[in-house]
């Protein structure tokens, strides 16, 4: 009578799943929570922006006290600067933390 073959079992533990070694890190929690609050944020400041000066404005990174917009020139740079204020005070009536709004020119490509 032949026997049945078990399968060995693997030397390697099989591998976690992307999406849930994502859900089960903290790390990778705060930096969604980051990325999510930095979204949110330029939706509120492309609702006041014109129009030709929204596509223009992405977003960079959230900490604890900054928040970083991009723009591809100076001169965009400068007029999102005039904005600042009521910026800030839309961001605030929104119920964001106050953080300090730096505004930084986009590398261009070579």
């Amino acid at each position: 009578m032949v026997r049945p073959i078990k399968p060995a079992q693997p030397l390697v533990p099989l591998p976690t799943p992307v999406a849930e070694a994502f859900r089960s890190s903290q790390v990778w929690q705060q930096l969604a929570a980051r990325l999510q609050e930095a979204q949110s944020r330029l939706a509120i400041v492309h609702a006041l922006l014109p129009a030709s000066l929204q596509p223009h404005v992405k977003t960079g990174g959230v900490d604890e006290d900054h928040w970083t917009l991009l723009v591809p020139s100076a001169a965009m740079a400068a007029k999102l600067r005039q904005w600042l204020p009521a910026l800030q005070t839309e961001l605030r009536q929104a119920g964001f933390k106050e953080l300090r709004l730096q505004i930084r020119i986009l590398p261009t490509s070579p």
